[in-house]
């Protein structure tokens, strides 16, 4: 088949278009996706086909063999008695689809020609509209709740990290105690997803369905990249790695504010209640999905409260510190243990581990 010659209502009548519309997954995303990469000329018209497929109940009416011969024994009679020269004022068969022209020709009483091109724009999208409402002349059955959107938590505990791909293909890796939620399959028009905690997503691209991270205020929008959201500690932070995103301050009551980012740059919220756009460590921001724990300049706090985040543990401290914290360095895939120790030669103290518990006590 040619796509390229495809007319709105051809896309409209087009069943792998419409699953893919209604009920997209990997496969079809990448085919779509690489098509209008060689057809830029016609999205305007796929999201017109789109539009109308949307706007379409879907209902399953039961579709049944009985009610499909009947159907063309109707046709078949109606056909037969213009062959014996009754008129039919301004009844015109039009052709469903193919699997309908098909099905016509096993009618022995059936041998007349429907020429597609005799259509218009309107007629054609009319009979769009009522051969798709009523869902078993092409073929394709939905559920009677199929329009009720069903939607998952992701949740990752303390000491763990927790990855997963979206319906769309679009991969996710959530920190420790972070949670995601997010429809199990998205709507025909928009992809969204909300972050509570930290999130680093690579998003697969969908030209006619914009990607949407909602966090806190924050709202990221992309159509194929790879960013890392945070919501932690009063502070909402976004840092694109590669592609192109655009992020909204909504708050109610006040204008939108809108910032574009570029590889290597971060949209931080202040307290004050503004965003501002800055460079960032793309290392130090999104070691975590790699499992590294990457300390740059870190306080105590920032040290004591990455480590009970990433090992699910609780840290009392005894005593205090005779050196100034400005620590750094980094782990990839070490204990606990380890991790302690070194910190601890380095800010001079000890520690005990007891199960979830950690005691550090500094030398007097």
């Amino acid at each position: 088949m040619s796509y390229s010659r495809f007319s709105v209502e051809d896309f409209v009548l087009d069943k792998y278009f419409r699953q893919w519309v209604l009920s997209p997954d990997e496969e079809s995303n990448l085919f779509w996706q690489e098509w209008l990469q060689h057809h830029p000329e016609k999205i305007e018209m796929l999201q017109e086909a789109r539009a109308i497929i949307v706007k379409i109940p879907r209902i399953n009416y039961g579709w049944n063999l009985e009610l499909e011969n009947a159907i063309w024994h109707s046709i078949a009679q109606k056909t037969q008695k213009n062959h014996q020269g009754e008129e039919i004022a301004n009844t015109k068969i039009v052709p469903m689809n193919a699997e309908s022209i098909l099905g016509a020709s096993l009618n022995e009483h059936q041998k007349r020609k429907w020429s597609y091109r005799m259509l218009s724009r309107v007629a054609a999208t009319v009979v769009i509209i009522l051969s798709i409402g009523i869902a078993g002349y092409l073929g394709f059955h939905e559920d009677n709740d199929a329009r009720e959107i069903t939607y998952l938590i992701k949740e990752a505990p303390l000491g763990t990290k927790v990855r997963f791909d979206l319906s769309d293909g679009t991969k996710v890796v959530l920190n420790a105690g972070s949670i995601a939620r997010y429809p199990e399959r998205f709507a025909s028009g928009e992809r969204i997803v909300e972050v509570e905690g930290e999130a680093f997503l690579e998003v697969a691209k969908d030209s006619l369905r914009p990607f949407r991270v909602k966090t806190g205020a924050l709202v990221t929008e992309a159509l194929g990249t790879a960013f890392n959201v945070s919501n932690e500690q009063e502070k909402i932070d976004v840092a694109l790695v590669e592609g192109k995103v655009q992020v909204s301050l909504v708050k109610p009551g006040t204008k939108v504010t809108k910032l574009i980012l570029m590889p290597g740059e971060q949209a931080s919220l202040q307290e004050e209640g503004y965003l501002i756009k800055q460079a960032f460590n793309p290392e130090k921001v999104t070691a975590w999905k790699d499992n590294i724990i990457f300390f740059e300049g870190a306080t105590e706090e920032e040290v004591v409260r990455q480590l009970e985040r990433w090992y699910g543990v609780k840290i009392d401290i005894s005593g205090q510190s005779s050196k100034s914290w400005d620590y750094t360095g980094k782990f990839k895939d070490k204990h606990l243990s380890y991790v302690l120790k070194s910190i601890g030669y380095t800010m001079g103290f000890q520690y005990v581990i007891n199960g979830k518990e950690v005691k550090i006590m500094y030398s007097t």
